[in-house]
């Protein structure tokens, strides 16, 4: 669906529905009564709102979410529906096909129906579309033409939803083609199947008319294929014409379809081979319900009319349902909630008074989204029968006997879920359930998520996976389905599912919340081509986990004395054991092994290949698991410390930081010979968050380097990169940034440089505690203290308010020799440092504790930025804020529960995001109320020309938006949304398409060059990151194993010459190019040249920096002179950047001049 139209089309229509014109103007004159009567009609504008339309708002407020959600739902169903001038133009063409049925004439010679399942009859103009050929059928069936034609479904109540319009005919099949005994045995489906290819061999030769004409399993029934009509000219590109074949009234008795009965007898299926002997005749539920459909069409039909006419709202509630659920694919695939049943539903509580007719569509929409998420079809069904009549009929606990869900029509017999399995429906409802969270939350746009946003398969569920229908075939002639197949008419894929599906619930128990699954499997071909089978194709199961238990290592069963242990063991068969626990009990249990958080994160799959390898004889092999294919780009290729080996994707070193960090700051809390007393320490990296995309390792080993100082001095315990040739480059250990605040004092003086030189002091007095009294090796800046605790090197600096409140007075005045830009760069380096980062630090630690996936997906999503090239414009802030906003404001969806979920919905987020016109609104501990989000929408669209092109607000910084005020650009935030959404695009692709072909899921992690205008290449050995690169750097070399380990001293710490390199580049050329560089191990710098430069300029000396002298002739009658001009001189800037990276640079290639 595309977005709904301005908004402001409406406003305009009730302000010259208002004030209409009271005089028409003559000639195209205008006269001063003109003018008059315009000024009147402009401070018409803002006049007070009259009586009726306060009314009418008031009402609005009432009868819908507000006036906007009203304007919004109305421009909705414009869209959505069909307009009056598009059916005059259907209506026609549908008499034509109509006209076309009845003129057919009746067969020459009977049918003889043991040819039936061959498929291949009526000469080969036309296929019989039935499924099961080992149908042994007798007889002959005599073909006439239908005893009626009428137009059925949404299509008549005008209930019918773009994009997919099709007009269903009701072809009645005439008595003289039926016996009373045919709904035995299979007999009726293989007559209709019969009947409507005798119907396609005739409308396929109305070439003026029918375009083309092919069969189709609607919703995935395959005892009930359509004949669907593609027409010409324009009426084709508006719809399709689908051909039901029906039963004439009372063909059947009803009461020998009951849901219990049994009409095939499995002894007259040769190919049938079952243990139960010949009195085994388990009910046929489906398949009787098959039958009863096609005699309840006209009974539905007056229904639904009836319903429609009752309530004046009922058609535009029941469209904007059908738009709610094909955004989910509700709607799709065999047993889906189809758009008959949402309907049928919704007249049902019309008719039970649970819906008032004068109700609005909205009201509507919400009654029927609570009876959704609030009754559970498969305990407690539903039933349209009237209470009079139920004695009469078959009650419900027979219904729930056979089927899974039960919503029983009028007739008392058929079940209007019979297809639907718990899976579907429990997925219906539980997008009910999310729906009206939706709509009752203030932070969400509830029209946005329910009618606007699509949700697709791969982004909603959170884990994935592939079964190709080749793994079923060990079920497809097993005992365990004979009763299935019977009933689904040799469906015996859909009878596999039926089985394999309840037990993946019950093994999977409460690590998931929902559980689904989804068809790649063709059901429409040609009429002249055979059904098509289960040769190709496979299914694909989605989880939406549930983070408390989904990554438990046991699974807990009964004591061993309770009677259900049995079954507990007979269940889990070889898993099972009894376990002592600590608090003496003894009971079943299932231990899952792991060796990491990664490991934990697949105990799902663990538990699908289990399950499916020991009931469904699937290999697991065979089985594509969507979960993990993206963790390779979180470990290191070669890791940098032999003593603590990598065992997943960083987690366990983000929490060994934290621990080390708490060591550290327990040993200065114990220091109490300060002058000041330590108020708090707060870590501000990235690693504190748990979001560094590869967490510091321990740093125990420190021979790659030389000590800056000798013995004794205070600097030999400072560690420098050797410059000895051949000596291995000391391995990448980043400080790790901690701020101290200590506590109030109006002692501070009221000097910057005075404050400095004091902080200077406590730096170099908690140094020398640190080292007396902790045993820590340490050494002080004037700026900061560097400490090394277990391994880890911790830059801690002391910070205080004065000195931003002293610098932020003092902007007339020059301090510390700076100047007013400079000292603005000051105060918001330390207000980011001091005040804001530890606050957002502590915050995103407390998210990562409700979703353990936020980590994970925020390094993702890091990972990705930096791969193309853009995280030197990106924050880190600012993509861990827009991660946050996934688990804050996840509408649609549910937060994500697992890191490939998360990043994909990261990405969307990018690319779907308005950003030129709406501000992100992150709302951090739920702090945002009502008035903030309008004020912050309403300053946001009056300032937007001043404000940052990616503007996120959070509950401390609702003006500034202080992550993102430095970058990215304009520009970059356009590149942003392009790449994510071709990355986006190829993603999803892979994962949807991983079980037929193997992809490399590293694709999205390599930049494209093909825009850059000079690459320069560095040399990978010099690279300290490289082990962090997407692709293993191919020569370099494997660290030698050490022997020695100096713990006195500091290791080298910050040292990348990489990033050194891309300082001084952008140092000296910054005006004239734009640098990218990956920070995780990229081998190369792009670079940009900016469009200013490129311009040929007139010679001045001030600007003749980086250009050359060019001679420029004059045009016309000066074509003989000359004019002097200056050229951007490339190629001496390539050379200077050579020069500049001596020793780094390998080469450098120049993509275009």
């Amino acid at each position: 669906l595309n977005r709904c139209k301005n908004m402001k089309r409406h406003s305009r229509k009730s302000e010259e529905t208002r004030t209409p014109p009271k005089r028409a103007r003559m000639n195209g004159s205008i006269s001063a009564g003109d003018v008059q009567e315009g000024s009147k009609r402009q401070t018409s504008l803002y006049t007070p709102p009259t009586a009726d339309e306060l009314n009418q708002l008031k009402d609005a407020e009432t009868l819908f979410k507000s006036n906007l959600f009203r304007m919004q739902i109305t421009e909705l169903l414009a869209e959505v529906g069909m307009k009056e001038k598009k059916v005059k133009l259907i209506e026609p063409a549908v008499h034509k096909i109509r006209d076309a049925i009845a003129s057919i004439s009746p067969a020459d010679q009977d049918i003889d129906l043991s040819d039936v399942p061959s498929g291949v009859l009526f000469d080969g103009a036309a296929h019989v579309p039935l499924m099961w050929k080992s149908l042994a059928l007798k007889g002959k069936m005599s073909l006439s033409p239908p005893s009626s034609v009428r137009v059925v479904g949404s299509f008549l109540v005008r209930t019918q939803c773009k994009p997919s319009i099709n007009v269903d005919l009701a072809v009645e099949i005439p008595k003289s083609c039926l016996h009373q005994k045919d709904y035995l045995n299979h007999v009726y489906v293989a007559k209709r199947a019969v009947y409507l290819g005798y119907l396609a061999v005739h409308l396929s030769q109305c070439s003026g008319v029918v375009c083309t004409a092919s069969y189709v399993f609607v919703d995935g029934d395959r005892l009930r294929p359509v004949l669907q009509l593609e027409l010409t000219g324009k009426v084709g590109k508006l719809c399709n014409i689908r051909i039901w074949p029906t039963l004439p009234e009372g063909v059947f008795k009803c009461s020998k379809l009951a849901p219990t009965r049994n009409n095939i007898r499995p002894s007259k299926f040769s190919s049938v081979q079952h243990s139960h002997g010949d009195e085994w005749m388990p009910p046929t539920p489906h398949y009787n319900s098959a039958i009863l459909m096609d005699l309840s069409y006209d009974r539905s039909l007056r229904l639904l009319y009836e319903a429609c006419s009752d309530c004046l709202a009922m058609r535009d509630a029941i469209l904007l349902l059908k738009v709610w659920m094909q955004q989910r694919e509700l709607h799709q695939g065999f047993s889906g909630f189809s758009g008959f049943v949402i309907s049928m539903l919704t007249a049902h509580l019309l008719r039970s008074n649970k819906l008032n007719r004068l109700m609005s569509s909205y009201q509507i929409l919400r009654v029927v989204m609570k009876f959704l998420a609030s009754t559970d079809w498969s305990v407690n069904g539903i039933s349209m029968v009237d209470e009079a009549e139920k004695e009469k009929l078959p009650p419900l606990e027979e219904f729930h006997r056979v089927f899974e869900v039960v919503f029983v029509d009028s007739s008392g017999y058929l079940n209007l879920c019979s297809g639907m399995t718990k899976l579907t429906y429990y997925n219906v409802r539980h997008e009910a359930q999310v729906a009206l969270q939706f709509l009752d939350s203030s932070a969400v746009d509830g029209f946005e998520a329910l009618f606007m946003t699509p949700v697709g398969f791969s982004r909603k569920f959170e884990h994935l996976f592939h079964i190709p229908v080749s793994a079923f075939l060990s079920l497809k002639e097993s005992e365990k389905l004979l009763s299935f197949s019977l009933d689904y008419g040799g469906d015996w894929l859909k009878a596999a599912i039926q089985y394999i599906s309840p037990l993946l619930v019950q093994g999977l128990g409460t690590r998931t919340q929902l559980l689904t699954y989804k068809l790649h499997i063709p059901t429409q071909w040609p009429v002249n081509e055979q059904c098509p089978g289960y040769s190709t194709g496979h299914v694909t199961f989605g989880l939406i986990l549930n983070s408390d238990n989904a990554f438990s290592l046991l699974d807990k069963g009964p004591a061993a004395d309770d009677p259900k242990a049995g079954d507990f063991r007979s269940f889990w068969g070889s898993k099972a054991e009894l376990r002592r626990f600590q608090d003496g009990s003894i009971t079943e249990a299932v231990i899952w092994p792991c060796n990491s958080q990664a490991d934990k994160r697949l105990i799902c799959k663990q538990i699908v290949s289990y399950i499916s390898e020991k009931y469904a004889n699937i290999n697991p092999s065979s089985i594509t698991y969507v979960a993990d294919q993206l963790d390779c780009l979180l470990v290191y290729h070669k890791f940098q410390s032999k003593q603590t080996p990598q065992k997943g994707t960083g987690e366990e070193e983000s929490v060994a930081v934290l621990r080390a960090f708490d060591a550290l700051t327990k040993d200065m809390r114990r220091l109490t010979d300060l002058p000041l007393a330590i108020h708090s320490v707060q870590g501000i990296s990235p690693a504190f968050r748990e979001t560094e995309v590869f967490p510091p390792i321990p740093s125990l080993v420190v021979q790659h380097g030389t000590r800056l100082g000798e013995k004794g001095s205070s600097l030999s315990k400072v560690m420098v990169p050797a410059h000895t040739k051949g000596k291995e480059l000391p391995p990448w250990t980043p400080p790790l940034k901690v701020i101290c605040h200590l506590e109030g004092s109006g002692k501070w003086p009221d000097d910057v440089a005075a404050i400095q030189r004091i902080k200077a002091a406590f730096h170099l007095r908690l140094s020398q505690l640190l080292q007396d009294k902790c045993r820590l090796t340490v050494v002080p800046t004037g700026q900061s203290i560097y400490i090394s605790k277990h391994g880890y090197m911790f830059q801690l600096t002391v910070a205080t308010d004065r000195e931003i409140l002293l610098l932020q007075s003092d902007l007339s005045s020059s301090v510390l020799g700076l100047s007013r830009e400079e000292q603005l760069l000051q105060v918001h380096r330390l207000e980011v440092e001091t005040v804001h980062l530890p606050l957002l630090t502590s915050t995103l630690r407390g998210l990562e504790m409700q979703h353990p996936s936020f980590s994970v997906t925020a390094r993702l999503a890091k990972r990705w930025i930096s791969a193309q090239l853009l995280s030197q414009s990106v924050g880190d802030e600012c993509v861990e804020l827009l991660v946050a906003h996934l688990y804050l404001t996840s509408a649609p969806y549910q937060p994500p529960g697992a890191p490939l979920c998360g990043f994909l919905r990261f990405l969307s987020l990018l690319c779907h995001h308005n950003w030129m016109n709406s501000a992100l609104m992150v709302n951090l501990n739920n702090e945002f109320t009502n008035d903030d989000y309008q004020e912050i929408s309403t300053r946001f669209s009056s300032q937007s020309p001043h404000l940052p092109a990616m503007f996120i607000a959070t509950p401390r910084d609702k003006e500034k938006s202080v992550w993102t005020k430095e970058g990215p650009s304009a520009q970059v935030v356009k590149r942003l949304v392009l790449l994510a959404n071709e990355s986006l695009k190829l993603l999803e692709k892979q994962l949807n398409d991983c079980v037929a072909a193997e992809f490399d899921f590293k694709t999205i992690f390599r930049p494209s060059l093909e825009d850059y205008d000079v690459v320069i290449w560095l040399k990978s050995e010099l690279l300290p990151c490289v082990g962090c690169s997407v692709d293993e750097a191919v020569g370099t070399r494997q660290r030698t194993k050490s022997s020695q380990r100096r713990r006195d001293c500091i290791p080298v710490t910050g040292f990348n010459p990489a990033t050194s390199f891309l300082t001084d580049l952008k140092a000296a050329y910054d005006e004239m190019a734009l640098f990218f560089h990956d920070v995780y191990g990229g081998q190369i710098i792009a670079v940009v040249w900016r469009p200013s430069v490129l311009e040929l300029e007139s010679f001045k000396i001030a600007s003749i920096g980086g250009r050359m002298p060019v001679e420029k002739h004059g045009k016309n009658k000066e074509r003989h002179q000359t004019k002097t001009t200056t050229a951007l001189n490339t190629d001496a800037i390539i050379e200077d950047f050579r020069l500049l990276g001596k020793g780094l640079v390998r080469s450098i290639d120049v993509r275009r001049k």
